[in-house]
């Protein structure tokens, strides 16, 4: 998840404050831009939408961190230039300002005025994880202290919990080599130790964090990224039936839609040649408060810090061929909930 998660953006325009939301906002890193530039189509579905560059600062008020911001336009006119393929026949085209692509544009006022219809209700309130709540602002407070109320610059994306009442999320490494080509060697001997003593060895995904919400006590049950590193692939296996546990039973009734969103992922990055999306995570979600609405299961891939996909002249390596690491994650995902789903059903229907 983002490294400053869900908070509100708050925009001066004209002496208004308004609220921005369901988007939420986080650290700006170049290759991560890039990546939402070079999006191909066939990844839209799976990402969070991107809106653009916001340029943020941070202002305490009464103990309490503020956040500030005001739509920028990107960084580089001539970004394009950085995304130029080293193969003229690729078939990825240049992202450049003058793209159609929906997720090649910065936020216009305009596109403000119609984020913020949607206001931080009481209901959405308590729809938060309380300990995901103390944990932003904490989080806002060591970045004040860090760097004060000079503006930084952060990509807008949209905030996909937004539309849960109550939000069962989990947040997994995925592939089986997390750290990027520019990593330094230090950099590199750690994240290959991790990757080496988890399941991402040994199953290609591993657990990063993890809420869901248990009916039965009308709170969330959560695991962070250091419980992750502990399991083995029986301990992950376990894991993932207790996202699916909400207190009172197992939810089988979103485990086919969780697989059918995993195939068609499977798909899709079965045909990006060249990518590599090192250090990636997934996110599953699902409705955790049943009788509301539909269960809502969406999947979709975040933190492309480390991803390269042939595209980008500054690159050193080019990697060819399909990131069979992040495939194979995927694969065993997918017969750990074939797993979950076949036996609850065995059980259910004896």
């Amino acid at each position: 998840m983002p490294e400053v998660e869900e908070e509100k953006v708050e925009f001066i325009k004209h002496g208004e404050v308004v609220t921005l939301e369901p988007f939420t906002h986080q650290a700006f890193i170049k290759r991560e831009y890039y990546f939402y530039l070079s999006l191909p189509k066939e990844l839209q579905s799976f990402v969070p939408e991107f809106r653009g560059l916001i340029e943020v600062r941070l202002q305490m008020i009464e103990n309490d961190v503020k956040v500030f911001g005001q739509p920028i336009k990107p960084i580089n006119s001539n970004h394009s230039a950085l995304l130029l393929s080293r193969n003229k026949k690729s078939s990825l085209q240049r992202a450049d300002s003058t793209s159609n692509s929906n997720y090649c544009t910065d936020v216009s006022e305009e596109q403000i005025r119609q984020i913020i219809n949607q206001q931080l209700t009481e209901t959405r309130l308590e729809s938060l994880n309380p300990f995901s709540v103390n944990f932003c602002k904490e989080s806002l407070k060591k970045l004040h202290s860090r760097h004060g109320s000079a503006p930084r610059n952060y990509i807008l994306l949209e905030d996909v919990t937004s539309v849960y009442s109550r939000p069962c999320v989990l947040d997994l490494k995925m592939g089986t080599r997390q750290h990027g080509d520019d990593a330094t060697f230090e950099k590199k001997q750690l994240q290959k130790a991790k990757c080496a003593m988890s399941t991402s060895s040994s199953l290609g995904v591993r657990l990063c964090g993890m809420q869901v919400f248990r009916e039965d006590d009308d709170k969330y049950l959560c695991h962070n990224k250091y419980h992750g590193r502990t399991l083995s692939s029986q301990g992950f296996k376990e894991t993932v039936l207790e996202f699916l546990d909400n207190g009172n039973g197992i939810r089988i009734d979103v485990i086919p839609e969780i697989i059918s969103r995993l195939n068609t992922l499977k798909t899709v990055v079965e045909q990006l040649n060249c990518w590599r999306f090192y250090s990636s995570s997934l996110l599953i979600i699902y409705e955790g408060k049943q009788g509301t609405v539909k269960s809502n299961v969406d999947v979709r891939m975040i933190d492309f810090a480390h991803t390269t996909n042939g595209a980008y002249v500054e690159d050193e390596v080019l990697h060819v061929g399909l990131d069979q690491g992040y495939l194979f994650g995927l694969t065993n995902l997918i017969e750990v909930f074939k797993s979950v789903l076949n036996k609850n059903k065995q059980v259910h229907d004896s």
